[in-house]
Protein backbone atom coordinates (compact mmCIF):
# COMPACT_ATOMS: atom_id res chain seq x y z
CA UNK A 1 0.00 0.00 0.00
CA UNK A 2 2.33 2.57 1.10
CA UNK A 3 4.82 1.97 -2.08
CA UNK A 4 1.81 1.81 -4.51
CA UNK A 5 0.78 5.46 -2.59
CA UNK A 6 4.52 6.73 -3.50
CA UNK A 7 4.11 5.82 -7.04
CA UNK A 8 0.90 7.57 -7.53
CA UNK A 9 1.33 10.85 -5.51
CA UNK A 10 4.59 11.73 -5.74
CA UNK A 11 5.40 10.36 -8.91
CA UNK A 12 2.87 10.20 -10.98
CA UNK A 13 1.04 13.65 -9.30
CA UNK A 14 3.84 15.22 -8.29
CA UNK A 15 3.59 15.50 -4.72
CA UNK A 16 6.48 17.00 -2.90
CA UNK A 17 7.62 13.64 -0.59
CA UNK A 18 10.16 13.68 2.00
CA UNK A 19 13.55 12.73 2.18
CA UNK A 20 12.92 9.80 3.74
CA UNK A 21 9.96 8.77 1.95
CA UNK A 22 11.78 9.46 -1.34
CA UNK A 23 14.74 7.04 0.08
CA UNK A 24 12.11 4.55 0.83
CA UNK A 25 9.93 5.39 -2.05
CA UNK A 26 6.88 4.53 0.42
CA UNK A 27 4.08 7.54 1.06
CA UNK A 28 3.44 6.75 5.35
CA UNK A 29 2.68 8.77 8.43
CA UNK A 30 2.02 7.83 11.82
CA UNK A 31 -1.48 6.87 11.27
CA UNK A 32 -0.55 3.69 8.66
CA UNK A 33 0.67 1.97 11.35
CA UNK A 34 -2.82 2.15 13.77
CA UNK A 35 -4.71 2.23 10.36
CA UNK A 36 -6.43 -1.05 8.63
CA UNK A 37 -5.47 -0.97 4.73
CA UNK A 38 -7.98 -2.37 2.02
CA UNK A 39 -5.71 -4.04 -0.68
CA UNK A 40 -6.80 -5.13 -4.31
CA UNK A 41 -4.33 -7.66 -5.74
CA UNK A 42 -3.43 -8.89 -8.94
CA UNK A 43 -1.52 -12.02 -8.03
CA UNK A 44 -0.31 -12.29 -11.67
CA UNK A 45 2.20 -9.51 -10.93
CA UNK A 46 3.16 -11.62 -7.67
CA UNK A 47 2.68 -12.79 -4.30
CA UNK A 48 4.41 -9.41 -2.82
CA UNK A 49 3.99 -5.12 -2.76
CA UNK A 50 4.36 -5.67 -6.29
CA UNK A 51 0.89 -7.12 -6.47
CA UNK A 52 -1.20 -4.25 -4.50
CA UNK A 53 -3.37 -2.19 -7.33
CA UNK A 54 -5.87 -0.47 -5.16
CA UNK A 55 -6.26 0.45 -1.84
CA UNK A 56 -7.77 2.19 1.12
CA UNK A 57 -6.34 3.69 4.75
CA UNK A 58 -9.45 3.09 6.90
CA UNK A 59 -9.04 4.32 10.51
CA UNK A 60 -11.50 3.33 13.14
CA UNK A 61 -11.82 5.48 16.50
CA UNK A 62 -9.52 3.26 18.40
CA UNK A 63 -7.03 3.42 16.09
CA UNK A 64 -7.46 7.35 16.21
CA UNK A 65 -6.97 7.58 19.39
CA UNK A 66 -3.83 5.80 19.55
CA UNK A 67 -2.25 8.69 17.63
CA UNK A 68 -4.56 10.99 19.59
CA UNK A 69 -6.93 12.44 16.68
CA UNK A 70 -7.98 11.29 12.87
CA UNK A 71 -6.01 12.41 10.22
CA UNK A 72 -8.45 14.53 8.35
CA UNK A 73 -8.66 16.40 11.64
CA UNK A 74 -5.39 18.64 10.54
CA UNK A 75 -7.53 20.06 7.57
CA UNK A 76 -11.24 20.06 9.64
CA UNK A 77 -13.02 20.64 12.39
CA UNK A 78 -14.19 17.05 12.96
CA UNK A 79 -15.80 17.08 16.55
CA UNK A 80 -19.07 17.31 14.98
CA UNK A 81 -18.10 13.60 13.45
CA UNK A 82 -16.51 12.41 16.89
CA UNK A 83 -19.20 13.65 19.57
CA UNK A 84 -21.65 10.78 17.68
CA UNK A 85 -22.56 7.90 19.13
CA UNK A 86 -22.07 5.46 16.47
CA UNK A 87 -18.54 3.77 15.18
CA UNK A 88 -17.59 5.99 12.55
CA UNK A 89 -14.44 5.49 10.03
CA UNK A 90 -12.35 7.88 8.33
CA UNK A 91 -11.27 6.59 4.61
CA UNK A 92 -8.51 8.12 3.24
CA UNK A 93 -4.95 7.68 1.24
CA UNK A 94 -6.74 5.88 -1.64
CA UNK A 95 -5.55 4.92 -4.70
CA UNK A 96 -5.47 2.91 -7.94
CA UNK A 97 -2.27 1.75 -10.04
CA UNK A 98 -2.72 3.88 -13.02
CA UNK A 99 -3.25 0.94 -15.57
CA UNK A 100 -5.92 -0.38 -13.01
CA UNK A 101 -8.21 2.60 -12.99
CA UNK A 102 -11.17 1.51 -14.24
CA UNK A 103 -14.59 0.61 -12.61
CA UNK A 104 -13.40 -2.84 -11.42
CA UNK A 105 -11.14 -2.27 -9.01
CA UNK A 106 -13.04 0.83 -7.57
CA UNK A 107 -16.03 -1.40 -7.05
CA UNK A 108 -13.43 -3.96 -5.85
CA UNK A 109 -12.16 -1.63 -3.19
CA UNK A 110 -15.95 -0.27 -2.45
CA UNK A 111 -17.04 -3.56 -1.81
CA UNK A 112 -14.43 -3.99 0.84
CA UNK A 113 -15.63 -0.91 2.13
CA UNK A 114 -18.70 -2.02 2.69
CA UNK A 115 -18.17 -5.62 4.14
CA UNK A 116 -16.42 -3.59 6.43
CA UNK A 117 -18.70 -1.28 7.60
CA UNK A 118 -20.75 -4.25 7.93
CA UNK A 119 -18.49 -6.07 10.25
CA UNK A 120 -17.48 -3.72 12.57
CA UNK A 121 -21.08 -2.01 12.53
CA UNK A 122 -19.68 1.43 10.69
CA UNK A 123 -22.67 3.86 10.50
CA UNK A 124 -20.80 7.18 9.22
CA UNK A 125 -17.69 7.26 7.00
CA UNK A 126 -15.92 10.50 6.59
CA UNK A 127 -12.40 11.77 4.74
CA UNK A 128 -10.64 14.00 2.77
CA UNK A 129 -10.06 14.45 -0.96
CA UNK A 130 -7.46 16.10 -2.91
CA UNK A 131 -8.03 17.83 -5.93
CA UNK A 132 -4.78 18.41 -8.65
CA UNK A 133 -3.38 21.24 -8.14
CA UNK A 134 -3.44 24.64 -5.78
CA UNK A 135 -5.60 27.26 -8.23
CA UNK A 136 -8.85 27.82 -6.48
CA UNK A 137 -9.67 29.56 -9.82
CA UNK A 138 -8.81 26.06 -12.06
CA UNK A 139 -10.63 24.18 -9.46
CA UNK A 140 -14.26 26.53 -9.18
CA UNK A 141 -15.88 23.77 -11.31
CA UNK A 142 -15.17 20.79 -9.24
CA UNK A 143 -15.89 22.48 -5.88
CA UNK A 144 -19.02 24.45 -6.92
CA UNK A 145 -20.11 20.82 -7.83
CA UNK A 146 -19.41 19.24 -4.75
CA UNK A 147 -21.00 22.53 -2.99
CA UNK A 148 -24.09 22.46 -4.99
CA UNK A 149 -24.42 18.50 -4.83
CA UNK A 150 -22.87 16.77 -2.69
CA UNK A 151 -22.51 18.32 0.86
CA UNK A 152 -22.98 16.03 4.22
CA UNK A 153 -26.22 17.23 6.07
CA UNK A 154 -25.71 20.42 8.01
CA UNK A 155 -26.09 18.47 11.26
CA UNK A 156 -23.20 16.20 10.49
CA UNK A 157 -20.82 18.41 8.34
CA UNK A 158 -17.54 19.30 9.49
CA UNK A 159 -15.76 22.90 8.39
CA UNK A 160 -12.61 23.06 7.38
CA UNK A 161 -9.86 24.43 10.09
CA UNK A 162 -9.51 28.38 9.46
CA UNK A 163 -6.04 28.03 7.76
CA UNK A 164 -7.73 25.74 5.09
CA UNK A 165 -11.10 26.71 4.36
CA UNK A 166 -11.66 27.72 0.57
CA UNK A 167 -15.34 28.84 -0.27
CA UNK A 168 -16.69 26.09 -2.32
CA UNK A 169 -19.63 27.89 -3.87
CA UNK A 170 -17.09 29.65 -6.61
CA UNK A 171 -20.24 29.45 -9.55
CA UNK A 172 -24.07 29.10 -10.02
CA UNK A 173 -25.25 25.26 -9.78
CA UNK A 174 -26.61 25.73 -13.20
Amino acid sequence: ALALRYKVFYEEMRAEATDEMATRKQDFDRYDAVADHLLVLDEDLGQGPEAVVGTYRLIMRDAAAQCGTFYSSAEYDIKILTALPDEILELGRSCVDATYRDRQVINLLWQGIIAYCVNYDIRLMFGCASLPGRDIEALQLPLSYLYHNHLAPKPIRPRAISTRYVDMNRIPAE
